[in-house]
């Protein structure tokens, strides 16, 4: 009884780090060669898992789609949520830095991580379309705004709450541009740091936000 009930941990363990595998070769699907490509087949082949797997923790591919969706959500909101953090604090950022930490992460992830932002818009309207009400809908938006909301109160804005929602599907909008825009490089750079610079200075006030001598 007691050998049983000793081996659950580790059980439990494996079925955790399988799983995340699965969600992981599923985002890797995604980046590569997008929506079509994922089946549960393809995905235990990329997970190097058993076909039974696949389908014993995910009866569906909307499954697959909302749990890759749930793990995008984790990690974007968590690299903004430490931006956020470090001006908030009064610690390691000036507000300014942080705006700039901002405009260098999403020009990053266009540069750097172009498939994988293609990937986050096409999850999020599959889900959309197929599952409206699930939680993963509803988290997208909802994982920022609430970073926003609550660095943007921090920092004295006068509505947080409106400016946090529209933080977010300013950055969001802004990013779906650039991808489709001739030459995502230069509208990074002439469109999208300029207009995120304007928008918090706007928020905050001109003594909070400078822009940097080169603009």
């Amino acid at each position: 009884m007691g050998g049983a009930d000793s081996t659950a941990p580790r059980r439990q363990q494996r079925g955790r780090e399988r799983r995340d595998a699965i969600v992981d070769a599923t985002l890797a699907l995604l980046e590569t060669e997008g929506l079509e490509a994922v089946t549960h087949r393809r995905v235990a082949e990329e997970a190097g898992v058993p076909l039974a797997a696949t389908t014993y923790y995910f009866s569906s591919k909307e499954d697959l789609m909302q749990a890759a969706m749930t793990r995008l959500i984790e990690r974007e909101a968590k690299i903004f949520g430490v931006i956020a953090e470090a001006v908030t604090t009064g610690g390691s950022m000036s507000v300014d830095e942080g705006v700039e930490a901002i405009i260098a992460y999403e020009h990053y992830l266009i540069r750097e991580k172009r498939l994988s932002q293609f990937a986050e818009f096409e999850l999020y309207l599959r889900v959309a379309r197929t599952a409206a009400d699930s939680d993963e809908v509803r988290l997208w938006p909802q994982a920022f705004r609430e970073v926003a909301e609550a660095a943007l109160s921090a920092l004295g804005a006068d509505n947080p709450r409106r400016d946090g929602h529209a933080l977010v599907a300013l950055i969001h909008g802004l990013v779906l541009h650039a991808l489709t825009a001739p030459d995502p490089d230069v509208f990074a750079e002439e469109i999208m740091a300029p207009v995120l610079r304007s928008w918090f200075t706007q928020v905050l006030g001109p003594h909070d936000v400078v822009a940097t001598s080169g603009d």
